[in-house]
């Protein structure tokens, strides 16, 4: 899966990264303050040679399918299905449970929920039943433990992937997901990628 991601060269994240360090010693600024937090965060994944997706910005490259559903998804790992509630304006929200009407339609976002900015998308006003839309999820195989080196708790992790479909009568399980956290409310820090074999894909048709 092509995805747009952030480029930093590995000088100017060791420099960001000591400037910090340096004005949090001094007391210049509290490591309490969520800015230096999220620089936090995202720099010290940057320095282990890690990734960079800005998620509205890359949904938004992405686009649209021949339904005018998004090509991308994301939703947090321990969801079975990512729901999409698809907002006038263009605006989408990612999430892992199903909802009723109003509470779809709410501005507030549920623990885990990915909520995307009016214009990231091209639709401006849809009828109600062309809101909803939903897709299973990709599963997290034992291989990809393996290969970042350290346990994957679902609760903690966030998944990209690319939907075979929205349709809820075709569940057809994504092939190339992408596994990484949310360091800031739209920056995605990459762990790792891989491709869903065929007994996965099967084993996920299962679990629907």
């Amino acid at each position: 899966m092509d995805v747009d991601q952030i480029q930093v060269t590995k000088e100017e994240v060791e420099q960001e990264l000591k400037d910090l360090e340096q004005a949090i010693e001094k007391g210049y600024i509290s490591k309490k303050n969520r800015m230096v937090q999220d620089l936090l965060q995202v720099y010290g994944h940057l320095k282990h040679s890690g990734k960079i997706i800005d998620v509205p910005k890359a949904f938004s490259k992405a686009g649209l399918d021949s339904n005018t559903d998004p090509k991308l998804a994301i939703i947090r790992a321990d969801a079975r299905i990512c729901y999409l509630y698809k907002f006038n304006h263009g605006g989408a929200l990612f999430h892992k449970e199903m909802r009723s009407w109003r509470q779809q339609h709410s501005v507030r976002k549920a623990d885990g929920d990915i909520r995307l900015p009016n214009g990231t998308f091209t639709w401006e006003k849809l009828e109600r039943e062309e809101r909803f839309r939903q897709t299973p999820v990709p599963l997290i195989p034992p291989r990809v433990s393996l290969a970042v080196s350290c346990r994957i708790i679902p609760q903690h992790y966030y998944i990209i992937f690319e939907p075979e479909s929205w349709n809820k009568y075709e569940p057809l399980p994504p092939r190339d997901p992408i596994l990484g956290k949310m360091l800031t409310d739209n920056l995605f820090g990459v762990l790792a990628t891989w491709e869903l074999t065929e007994l996965e894909a099967k084993i996920v048709e299962g679990r629907i």
